[in-house]
């Protein structure tokens, strides 16, 4: 069956502080006509259709100087948009195919760091189903995007939706934290994650991996 397209049924707003540049920002997700798409733009500017054309290695904030990207950055035409995944994350998780996203300062609000607050507010504002249909995006073959971090994305065709996210947080973040569990499966899994696992003598492969802040720590 074809997805039909899917917008808000009012404006929904969201507001706060950028996670890197600690300024205020704001969101306002406003319903859009059938076939426009996801768009955005700043308070006065014409809307950019969301669209990644090209990928640029240019550092967007000096707070990326010494330390990897850790968001995602739009190019608008009165300069970058810092962090907008968690606002996509939530319009495409909720199905809606049509929006404008109007927003105030160079970031969009970090909130509790995750895409929840965002969900709460477009279903607090409502979805309208719209006269049209969506024409779905279909998984073909497999695909991997990988960086030389260590980092990598994975997609292959399959029968429904499934995600599978994994981050070692002992080669990205050396702060003390409660130790858990895991259970992954991963060949070299420790079994058992603490916040001193950056000091195991790791392989080649996981340095490979591990933040460059805590690979300066291990002297690598």
């Amino acid at each position: 069956m074809t997805p039909t397209r899917r917008t808000l049924a009012s404006p929904a707003h969201a507001e706060g502080r950028g996670l890197f540049t600690n300024l205020p920002a704001s969101v306002t997700l406003h319903p859009a006509e059938p076939g426009s798409g996801l768009n955005v733009s700043r308070a006065g500017e014409d809307p950019i259709l969301v669209h990644i054309s090209t990928l640029s290695d240019d550092v967007p904030h000096p707070a990326f100087q010494r330390l990897p990207p850790r968001c995602t950055t739009l190019g608008l035409n009165s300069g970058p948009l810092f962090t907008v995944e968690h606002a996509l994350s939530a319009l495409v998780g909720l199905g809606i195919t049509d929006a404008l996203l109007e927003v105030t300062g160079p970031e969009l609000p970090i909130l509790d760091g995750s895409a929840a607050p965002f969900v709460e507010a477009i279903r607090a504002a409502g979805l309208t189903e719209l006269d049209a249909s969506a024409d779905p995006l279909v998984v073909t073959e497999e695909l991997t995007i990988a960086d030389d971090r260590g980092g990598s994305v994975r997609v292959t065709p399959a029968d429904d939706t499934r995600y599978t996210y994994h981050l070692d947080y002992a080669t990205a973040d050396g702060s003390d934290f409660d130790e858990f569990s895991c259970e992954c499966g991963a060949k070299n899994c420790r079994g058992k994650v603490t916040g001193n696992d950056w000091e195991l003598q790791l392989s080649a492969e996981s340095h490979r991996a591990a933040s460059p802040y805590l690979l300066l720590r291990q002297g690598k």
